[in-house]
């Protein structure tokens, strides 16, 4: 516990820090509801990580002994020892494909769940009696069910915000839509017929029109571009739902950490902002 307390005290240093240098980016400051998430999210991520760490110098600690006595066969097949050696090559597989080559998403650490559960389990004999790990068990399972249902429930409103979006919005006739954005805004409104900017080799004519949904990496419009469009409005969808699980003024990044540094947050901002162009004169890309 007392490391627990060690753990929180060093996050909450690094919340203050992160209010102070969050004034400069892109996504704006975290308040203070905000920065508290973040303090429970890194405190008790540190912590569990370092039961797990302590647990296995153990292991270490034993796989050299069974070196010395070169009998390392017989260290592997040990039943307890094949469980956490199959854990810990699970647990630092999905680390290093996430932050090499998926990008450090929130989305695919729920890859690392169920060694992290397998992982608390085991270690939490060590501390607490069988009867207090089921009961902690039991609440932690019926906590983590709800959680899971109210998330999963903004997960699929973002989700659909883009197959609304391209539902409701009236293409205009003779005209060419450009659309600037990716995942299911790219996906929906390909499907109606319009056409991805950035890969776009060609002349794009007067009248026609830019969509640029700001969420899905949408990039920015080039400076040569600029003088050439008019901005015409912006189509926002909102909800009274409080929770975000990828929105930069909520610093939610379920999907992208670019958006922040929570997997989810609370807040009553847009699900997502439509910013709409007209091509004022012809764009030759």
């Amino acid at each position: 516990m007392n490391f627990f307390l060690l753990f929180f005290v060093i996050s909450a240093i690094v919340a203050g820090g992160l209010y102070y240098v969050s004034a400069d980016f892109l996504s704006g400051k975290y308040p203070l509801s905000q920065l508290t998430f973040f303090t429970l999210f890194l405190s008790s991520g540190m912590f569990i990580l370092f039961l797990i760490f302590d647990n296995y110098s153990k292991l270490l600690k034993e796989f050299a002994v069974y070196v010395k006595k070169k009998n390392i066969l017989k260290f592997l097949v040990k039943k307890k020892n094949t469980d956490r050696i199959f854990l810990a090559i699970w647990f630092i597989g999905v680390f290093i494909f996430n932050f090499t080559f998926a990008g450090g998403s929130a989305r695919y650490e729920t890859l690392l769940l169920p060694p992290f559960v397998f992982f608390f389990l085991n270690i939490s004999r060590n501390y607490v009696s069988l009867n207090k790990i089921k009961y902690f068990l039991t609440i932690t399972i019926i906590f983590t069910l709800i959680l899971s249902f109210l998330v999963t429930f903004s997960i699929f409103q973002y989700a659909s915000s883009y197959k609304k979006f391209s539902d409701t919005f009236v293409f205009p006739n003779n005209k060419k839509v450009y659309i600037m954005g990716h995942e299911g805004f790219k996906y929906y409104m390909e499907k109606k017929g319009a056409i991805f900017f950035q890969e776009f080799e060609g002349r794009i004519n007067e009248g026609d029109i830019i969509i640029r949904a700001t969420l899905p990496s949408p990039g920015k419009i080039d400076n040569e571009y600029i003088s050439k469009i008019d901005y015409l409005t912006d189509i926002t969808l909102n909800s009274n739902y409080p929770i975000r699980v990828y929105n930069t003024d909520a610093h939610a990044a379920f999907y992208n950490y670019g958006a922040g540094f929570l997997p989810y947050s609370f807040s009553r901002s847009p699900i997502e902002t439509f910013e709409i162009f007209r091509v004022r004169e012809s764009i030759v890309k």
